[in-house]
């Protein structure tokens, strides 16, 4: 049981990590630094790596409490495991459970609004560039080397004002 409880608070730390990354990825979102958005995936990627081992600990976990209960080594859902735990392991394990249970919804909703963040965020820019790139036609010159305007650039520019 001092495995599998090692194993949870592990989980919750690090989901209250990936909160904690999270916003500071929505206000690098409305900040629109690239270069920091780019460092916290790679700390969001790190983050999931942690994820998957301590995930395979805590499966690996589970099956050996299935195997001391029930005589079978299985996986159990938290309930499961909940109804086959004593009054005394209820009371250690339930603000674990529901600690553990509300930190991945959170992180889950974060991360799914980042991600339409990000999306909105990328389909402004492109409307942007469509807008603006056929405005920035290359500048045309004389044979002096003189700023000669491009025609077609300048009247849509007056055009405008």
């Amino acid at each position: 049981m001092k495995q599998l409880r090692r194993v949870i608070e592990g989980e919750i730390s690090l989901l209250e990590k990936m909160n904690q990354l999270l916003a500071q990825e929505r206000g690098t979102i409305f900040e629109g630094d690239f270069d920091a958005l780019v460092s916290l995936a790679s700390e969001k990627e790190d983050m999931g790596k942690a994820h998957t081992v301590l995930e395979g600990l805590r499966k690996s976990a589970v099956e050996e409490f299935a195997q001391k209960r029930t005589g079978k080594r299985r996986e159990l859902t938290a309930d499961e495991m909940f109804d086959l735990m004593s009054p005394e392991e209820q009371a250690e394990f339930r603000p674990l459970f529901e600690r553990l249970r509300e930190l991945a919804h959170k992180v889950s909703w974060e991360n799914r609004q980042n991600a339409f963040l990000l999306e909105k965020a990328r389909e402004i820019n492109e409307g942007l560039l469509r807008i603006f790139v056929p405005l920035m036609s290359p500048p045309t010159y004389n044979q002096n080397g003189e700023f000669w305007p491009n025609k077609n650039t300048a009247s849509r520019f007056l055009s405008k004002a």
